[in-house]
């Protein structure tokens, strides 16, 4: 957040006066978040792998990978050999917050906060992927895009946020 006059604005009744809400925010901070993470990041990332997404893949290559059985391949072959996403953390920039009100079933309506960010990620990587005879190799990976966070409702009680998605 730009914050143009700290004193006014702390000395204000209402902060929301003070500042543009969806002004674009300085997400500096959120990349250093980040940047101390990014190990456990990759770790999460490798479990879900092996945890999720290979069992669902074999399971959907074992009912229709006619051409891998062709290639001598079992379904139960295939796995994530090596799992390393490099040194560089993903970067955010820049980021926006807005307020948004939603409309309740009983006419009333609740509120929220959404971040905007714009995801950038470009690094060396090694992911390695082995099926029998097939050997794949993700030697570099760049994901570009945009991330949405939205916390609703605000609560005015602990925990503030009632959930994040």
């Amino acid at each position: 957040m730009v914050v143009r006059n700290l004193p006014a604005i702390l000395d204000s009744a209402n902060l929301a006066d003070e500042y543009d809400m969806e002004e674009y925010l300085n997400s500096e901070w959120i990349n250093l978040i980040i940047h101390e993470i990014w190990p456990y990041v990759a770790d999460a990332m490798r479990k879900i792998l092996d945890e999720e997404v290979m069992p669902n893949l074999r399971q959907k290559i074992a009912k229709n990978g006619a051409v891998l059985s062709t290639l001598g391949v079992d379904a139960e072959q295939i796995g994530v050999k090596e799992f390393n996403l490099g040194t560089k953390a993903m970067r955010v920039d820049p980021a926006r917050l807005q307020r948004k009100s939603h409309p309740r079933k009983d006419g009333g309506s609740t509120q929220s906060l959404q971040l905007d960010l714009c995801v950038l990620y470009d690094d060396d990587t090694s992911i390695k992927i082995n099926a029998g005879i097939l050997n794949v190799l993700i030697a570099h990976l760049t994901i570009k895009g945009s991330l949405t966070v939205l916390m609703r409702p605000l609560v005015e009680q602990v925990p503030i946020v009632g959930g994040v998605q």
